[in-house]
């Protein structure tokens, strides 16, 4: 209160000293000294403020009370005081915008660029990279037992970056083999909000953002074949590409049933809305909880997928660490024999592990992922 007084006496001093006697500058000033003491100028905008009505009169000659010249500079340079204070003071107030901690995946050559805030426009970004393009050579990830375990550490990034930034959400987008983009779905949790990329192909390579709301009906189906052989479940996902049965038999010759989960004309960049991943991942997640709900408990169900980024990362999301039966999910290389020649078993154990085909009697590799 004081503080506020002695302001107010200031002001009234300066008032009797300097305008007294001169009309026009009075009536100039005036103004600006009353929005001065409801605007918040900081003490520099205070003294330039109080100082240059003296100052102006004085370079424009004492006497002349209609001094026209130094009435304008006075209201010039109190009206940039004023302005400058306020738009410094709204920036301030402004709240900070949570950042998108976006994520790209690469585990084959010729991703492209990070994303830029050309691509997430509403806020500032955080990138984490998840490289492991320097296993892949000659059109075959020569090592997936150690491309794993360079992304053993992203559950616990991701979690630390949500932690120290309340109400962040995060952006995948990549380029990387199908068991790997599933496991790093997995090992992000179900409730963190994630915003999808898929690659723009073409001259103008770059990344997309899929749109909200439903998008095109994609004539989704669900087809069930009992074979009533070994006990285990083969699920085959067709999106981008049709998930052939004789390839699935030449990994896994003996199952109980087989799941086929496709669109109507499976074909790439089809997928173009989240609501058509949303569908395709609720869909799973319901056959997952039908196989567990059976009476007969599957010993493994096994995942072979042909789809994009974002739906194969919104299908890891989906999987149980506790609930589900063990889910291996494998790799298609039409180079490699049996083209479906290594997968990573995602639950079931206690971190996800490399399966390699022509190895399994020898034991899996172990390789954190979460």
């Amino acid at each position: 209160m004081n503080e506020h007084i002695h302001r107010w006496g200031v002001l009234a001093l300066d008032f009797l000293k300097v305008w007294v006697g001169r009309p026009y500058p009075r009536f100039a000033f005036g103004l600006l000294f009353l929005a001065a003491m409801f605007v918040k100028i900081d003490w520099v905008a205070w003294v330039v403020a109080l100082i240059a009505p003296t100052v102006a009169v004085q370079l424009g000659g004492a006497v002349d009370e209609w001094n026209v010249p130094a009435s304008l500079v006075c209201v010039v340079l109190a009206s940039l005081i004023i302005i400058m204070d306020m738009r410094a003071s709204y920036a301030t107030a402004k709240p900070a915008l949570p950042p998108v901690i976006a994520v790209r995946h690469r585990s084959f050559d010729g991703a492209p660029h990070q994303l830029t805030v050309r691509d997430v426009p509403a806020a500032p970004l955080i990138h984490e990279e998840i490289d492991q393009t320097h296993f892949y050579s000659a059109g075959q990830l020569l090592d997936p037992a150690a491309a794993l375990r360079v992304q053993a550490s992203f559950a616990t990034r991701v979690r630390t970056h949500m932690l120290g930034h309340p109400g962040a959400s995060l952006a995948y987008y990549g380029k990387a083999h199908i068991p790997l983009i599933f496991a790093a779905g997995y090992a992000v949790q179900v409730d963190t909000p994630v915003q999808f990329f898929e690659l723009n192909r073409g001259p103008d390579a770059g990344w997309r953002s899929l749109a909200s709301g439903d998008g095109p009906d994609l004539g989704l189906t669900v087809d069930r074949v009992r074979h009533l052989q070994g006990g285990d479940v083969s699920i085959r996902i067709s999106i981008s590409y049709a998930v052939g049965d004789d390839d699935v038999k030449e990994r896994l010759a003996a199952r109980d049933d087989d799941i086929h989960i496709r669109v109507a004309a499976p074909r790439i960049d089809c997928i173009t809305h989240r609501g058509q991943v949303e569908v395709i991942a609720r869909i799973f997640r319901e056959e997952l909880d039908q196989i567990q709900a059976a009476s007969t408990r599957s010993r493994q169900i096994h995942v072979f997928c042909a789809a994009p980024v974002s739906v194969v990362f919104a299908l890891g999301r989906m999987l149980s660490p506790t609930i589900h039966a063990p889910v291996i999910v494998h790799n298609y290389s039409q180079a490699a024999s049996p083209r479906y020649a290594w997968g990573v078993q995602i639950n079931g154990v206690p971190v996800p592990q490399v399966v390699m085909a022509n190895a399994a009697k020898e034991g899996a590799t172990n390789a954190q992922s979460a």
